[in-house]
């Protein structure tokens, strides 16, 4: 008899953070949202793309926190272009010339009320 132990291995604990994969659809969903996030937010005339997911880990408060620590570099895309920009489409320039930021993310969904909240907090990347 194991008492103590939960009936799913894969429980999560309300509060707790756990570790998830950078390559989950889920975290792939979020950094999406906090790139764009990010775009709106900066000053910066250009569009900035994410290069990686450096880490991301799960919360479960009331709804669902993903805590991201992303990598983004400016594009070469103005942001006053018209339509709806496809940010993997947007050049790079060379790497010597590249402006990269290292942000964390905390996006916090609760799709029962269809809210999405996403806090930052980013600096500059040297060369």
């Amino acid at each position: 008899l194991l008492l103590g132990v939960p009936l799913t291995l894969g429980a999560s604990v309300a509060g707790g953070l756990h570790n998830v994969p950078v390559s989950d659809p889920e975290v792939q969903l979020a950094a999406h949202a906090a790139e764009q996030t990010y775009n709106q937010r900066s000053k910066s005339p250009y569009y900035s793309r994410g290069l990686q997911v450096l880490s991301a880990q799960r919360q479960v408060v009331s709804g669902l926190m993903l805590h991201l620590t992303m990598e983004l570099v400016e594009t070469l895309c103005k942001k006053n272009q018209d339509g709806v920009m496809e940010l993997k489409k947007c050049l790079l320039p060379p790497p010597s010339q590249q402006k990269k930021v290292r942000c964390n993310f905390q996006v916090w969904s609760q799709p029962w009320l269809k809210r999405t909240q996403i806090e930052q907090k980013c600096n500059s990347v040297g060369h």
